[in-house]
């Protein structure tokens, strides 16, 4: 030993601290207080005095206690003091403790949150068997379905807090197409064929509690996306400004101020689902054999006119999707490779071909 007057205790715990193998270090600082602590009690506790009898305390004299016989935590003090370079290593072991302690709680406030669908509930709202098509409000709190009765079709919305429902548009032999709620809630949007041959689509607009359905925007030929801000909403249409073609287009939620993001050939390769991620100006839309593979998603961003690509699918057909809430992924119904993967479930039908994926960024 280079100082007999440290105690071994001291100089274990002093070496623990020190030690290169970080797993037989002290993992935590309460690990190294508990074992001063304890240095503390069996110090004190062997420097208790001893009972003496009257002859041998008159007869000798009591020495004065050495730097070794001192109790208490100034001895540990006194002693650590004398070696700096074992208190200065604690010290670093202990910043280090605290480094660590930090980085752990910045991980636990910003780690990665887990994967989506990990705990979810499902509610049946119908049982009629005659629904078709379905949209939810932000809120969570009303559910607009497509009902099918022998071939006439009508909107109804159910409230799902008071499980009631309410008619919003009467049954008519017109076939409906897609759904949707404005951003704020407010306005119910349906795109319904204005034809007997289901093939010319027009985008309406309703107020949730009941008015006139409005027509927004005619000749449109997929889904709608909102813009981040909700201001805005995408779309596609076809033959346009010319047959062979067709255009991504912008418009205002009144569907004035039409703007063209970008016109592309044929029109065979019209995109049938748009989506608009909410943390960018990236509007994503689906993509039919591109490169001579059987789906993908591509990739445009609005302020660049730029287009890149998402995912390419050789095994799949890509159908609906829409972008996670946090922008960072996707989420995609598709169908598998085989003799009837180009088949689509049409609206009246309850069998569904697609198969959710989820693919992220």
């Amino acid at each position: 030993r280079l100082n007999p007057d440290l105690p071994l205790k001291l100089e274990e715990i002093i070496s623990k601290a020190l030690e290169k193998d970080r797993d037989l270090r002290y993992q935590v600082a309460a690990e190294m207080r508990a074992d001063l602590k304890r240095l503390k009690r069996e110090t004190e506790s062997s420097q208790t005095p001893q009972p003496a009898s009257t002859s041998s305390a008159a007869a000798v004299s009591s020495p004065a206690p050495s730097a070794a016989q001192q109790h208490g935590s100034s001895a540990v003090v006194a002693v650590v003091k004398q070696h700096k370079w074992g208190a200065t290593g604690i010290a670093m072991v202990g910043l280090t403790v605290l480094a660590a302690a930090v980085f752990g709680v910045y991980s636990l406030l910003h780690r990665t949150n887990g994967a989506h669908f990990q705990n979810f509930a499902i509610t049946q709202v119908t049982n009629s068997g005659k629904a078709a098509l379905t949209a939810i409000s932000p809120d969570g709190r009303y559910v607009l379905t497509v009902i099918n009765n022998k071939g006439l079709q009508a909107l109804w919305l159910h409230n799902l807090p008071t499980s009631s429902d309410t008619k919003v548009i009467s049954p008519s032999p017109a076939s409906y197409k897609s759904l949707a709620f404005s951003p704020d809630g407010n306005y119910l949007y349906f795109i319904k064929a204005v034809d007997a041959t289901d093939t010319n689509f027009d985008l309406f607009r309703a107020p949730v509690l009941g008015g006139t359905p409005q027509t927004i925007v005619r000749g449109i030929d997929s889904d709608i996306a909102f813009s981040p801000d909700g201001r805005r909403i995408a779309f596609a249409r076809r033959n346009d400004p010319e047959a062979g073609k067709y255009r991504l287009m912008t418009s205002n939620l009144n569907g004035g101020d039409e703007q063209v993001l970008d016109a592309v050939a044929p029109t065979s390769d019209a995109p049938a689902f748009v989506a608009w991620s909410p943390r960018d100006g990236q509007l994503a839309y689906r993509l039919f054999r591109p490169d001579k593979a059987l789906g993908g998603i591509a990739l445009f961003d609005v302020e660049s006119k730029k287009i890149g690509r998402f995912a390419t699918f050789y095994d799949k057909l890509t159908k609906d999707f829409k972008w996670l809430p946090d922008g960072r992924g996707v989420l995609a119904l598709y169908s598998r490779k085989g003799p009837d993967y180009y088949q689509r479930s049409p609206i009246s039908s309850s069998r569904s071909l697609g198969i959710p994926i989820v693919m992220r960024l």
